[in-house]
């Protein structure tokens, strides 16, 4: 079954660009990459609304040229609201599927990004997010141990489609004990005896949504084999498969588990479906 990849970054031109120390790869050299990975269709993500490499307008031409294969979310300057709204309406109508990947320096529950989800939701534009532990030392939008904010704004905006990413979220997969800036960045390990906030807040608002891509998607399912099949299955419909590819070098290993998965009869094929392509054709596509 071909995949829809809900996270990668690509430009027309990276010219050399790194990022993490690894060549950022053109949407041409990602294509192939794309075929290895069984991938249909990628979402990519945003860097900039103006001037910068991977902007929404760099996006929207990626797309021109390759519609088969490439759709992208957008992010916009917070920091000129001057016709902010105008600005979003005109990038979904432009073909924007969401906004991402959203990394405001500021506390989730910030009067300019609760501003900014109030168009977001009225727009019906889904919000993907990076989230930081320590403003100022990790890039993304602040929450504490807990996830406190991330809840403020679930209740705050019902009718927008939240979809978590990063370290800290699937983090909380367990009970965190320590509110360890560096420890929350990282790829906890071993089985999960006690379910923590985030089967919490899945289960308590049906407007968040996981993004599986990325060592920390990949980290929260595989580190347990026993108990992922189970997370899997009880949310497939709040799921969604990802890589956060931009290198052509790079492996992440949780499209094969999961195909490994349903091979093995641990993953239902309706389950398997709804997050390798289906809940991105519903809400992104």
């Amino acid at each position: 079954m071909k995949r829809i990849d809900d996270h990668m970054h690509v430009s027309l031109d990276p010219s050399g660009h790194r990022i993490n120390g690894q060549l950022l790869a053109s949407a041409e050299e990602m294509l192939p990459v794309m075929e290895r990975y069984h991938t249909e269709r990628a979402i990519l993500m945003s860097s900039g609304e103006t001037d910068c490499l991977m902007s929404n307008g760099e996006l929207r031409e990626i797309c021109r040229r390759y519609p088969e294969h490439f759709s992208y979310m957008a992010v916009f300057d917070l920091d000129n609201p001057q016709g902010l709204e105008e600005r979003m309406a005109a990038e979904k109508e432009a073909g924007a599927v969401g906004i991402g990947e959203f990394t405001e320096s500021l506390p989730f529950d910030d009067e300019k990004i609760f501003r900014f989800l109030e168009i977001a939701q009225a727009l019906r534009l889904p919000l993907l997010f990076h989230m930081t532990p320590k403003l100022g030392v990790y890039y993304g939008v602040y929450d504490a141990v807990g996830l406190p904010l991330l809840e403020k704004v679930l209740k705050s905006f019902p009718n927008l489609t939240v979809i978590a990413h990063s370290q800290p979220f699937w983090y909380e997969m367990t009970p965190v004990s320590s509110a360890d800036p560096e420890e929350r960045n990282q790829y906890p390990q071993g089985e999960i005896r006690q379910e923590g906030r985030v089967q919490e807040l899945l289960r308590a608002y049906p407007n968040l949504y996981g993004d599986l891509s990325a060592n920390s998607g990949g980290n929260a399912i595989m580190r347990d084999d026993s108990y992922g099949p189970r997370f899997l299955e009880e949310f497939s419909d709040r799921l969604l498969y990802g890589t956060d590819l931009y290198c052509t070098s790079q492996q992440f290993p949780l499209g094969d588990y999961l195909d490994r998965l349903l091979a093995e009869g641990r993953l239902a094929p309706a389950a398997y479906e709804r997050i390798v392509r289906g809940n991105a054709l519903r809400l992104l596509l």
